[in-house]
């Protein structure tokens, strides 16, 4: 929860370095904690805001968002596959 709380209030911000870098950042906890992410309960929080950034105006922030998207679907398909 406290590495995740930061992150979604960086999604909202208004500047697309402070989005990219919220993306990189959830980027790189989904690459080391995989589904430890998934479990957690805020989650949907990520999600949600991942969606917003992917319809968003910026197209740099689109593309980051778009690889925080890949990996969300990355790991929930090596979860599926590992059970």
């Amino acid at each position: 929860d406290d590495i995740i709380n930061p992150i979604v209030t960086a999604f909202r911000d208004n500047d697309p370095k402070v989005q990219q870098a919220a993306c990189d950042s959830c980027f790189n906890i989904l690459k080391t904690y995989k589904e430890l992410v998934l479990q957690n309960k805020d989650f949907t929080r990520i999600f949600e805001q991942v969606i917003t950034l992917i319809s968003g105006p910026n197209q740099e922030v689109r593309d980051y968002a778009k690889k925080v998207d890949d990996k969300i679907k990355d790991t929930v398909l090596g979860c599926l596959n590992s059970k």
